[in-house]
């Protein structure tokens, strides 16, 4: 039982060094964790939509929103079948995105590590996971860059 209050308090730093401390300092509210998934993360985000569009980066020419979910999705759009860590996914989001704020693998990791996500295939090699878009990913790509929502404009 130590063992598992000793890793429980290593994640929590660890959560702490990747940005937990602010956004614990920004919200001055209290969650309860007793609704559905769905139900808590869309109450999540409805009370603290202005945080979490304050950490959107914007298009310089479009001046239109990206969440994380959409820049990977668009990063690995034109990828083909190759896997990607999260190390991976970072450097293609920064070489493709025009942003100034660049992504590092945690926030990648974390996105991944947070939610389940329909858009993507799942392999392991070596222990370590790999990410490329499914068929539902590719759609969702095409869909952002018809919308927009793409890197080069």
């Amino acid at each position: 039982m130590a063992d598992d209050f000793i890793n429980f308090q290593k994640k929590d730093a660890q959560q702490f060094e990747m940005g937990l401390a602010e956004i614990k300092k920004s919200i001055h509210n209290k969650i309860n964790n007793n609704e559905t998934i769905e139900k808590f993360y869309a109450r999540f985000e409805s009370e603290n939509l202005e945080y979490i569009k304050s950490d959107m980066p914007i298009l310089p020419t479009t001046k239109k929103q990206l969440r994380l979910e959409d820049l990977i999705l668009l990063s690995l759009k034109d990828e083909g079948d190759r896997y990607f860590t999260t190390t991976e996914i970072a450097k293609l989001i920064n070489k493709k995105s025009k942003s100034e704020k660049q992504k590092s693998k945690n926030n990648v990791s974390r996105y991944f590590n947070q939610y389940f996500h329909p858009y993507f295939e799942i392999k392991v090699e070596s222990g370590v996971k790999k990410y490329r878009l499914n068929t539902t990913g590719i759609s969702q790509a095409n869909y952002l860059i018809e919308s927009d929502l793409d890197f080069d404009k």
